[in-house]
């Protein structure tokens, strides 16, 4: 996911993209300073990362899924549907794997009424 970011800010901080508005800029950006904040709390094992990547991907599951679901009227917005529809699956799935009771020890999170 970093990686992805990172060449997403890269794309657009060259001026490859310039026909992006600046508010796409500044997601990117917002995005890949998420991305940073959840590779350090997995590399130091933090508690409140569990937390974070929930509420993460869940809010880019619905996104995701509300964006995949759109009618497509062209040839890349069919292949973009089908790159939605597997970072869906990939969201439910990061949501099925950290919530579950060994991934949360591991990480030394305590129980929250949410968590």
């Amino acid at each position: 996911m970093i990686c992805l970011g990172a060449l997403d800010v890269i794309f657009n901080l060259s001026g490859i993209s310039e026909g992006l508005p600046r508010r796409e800029i500044l997601q990117a950006i917002m995005d890949l300073f998420l991305y940073l904040i959840i590779y350090i709390g997995l590399k130091q094992r933090k508690g409140w990362l569990i937390p974070l990547i929930l509420l993460s991907s869940a809010w880019w599951l619905i996104s995701t899924f509300l964006t995949a679901f759109q009618p497509a009227v062209e040839a890349p917005g069919l292949l973009a549907k089908a790159g939605g529809i597997l970072l869906v699956l990939f969201f439910s799935y990061q949501l099925r794997f950290f919530s579950r009771r060994e991934v949360k020890s591991y990480f030394d999170t305590r129980e929250i009424i949410l968590f």
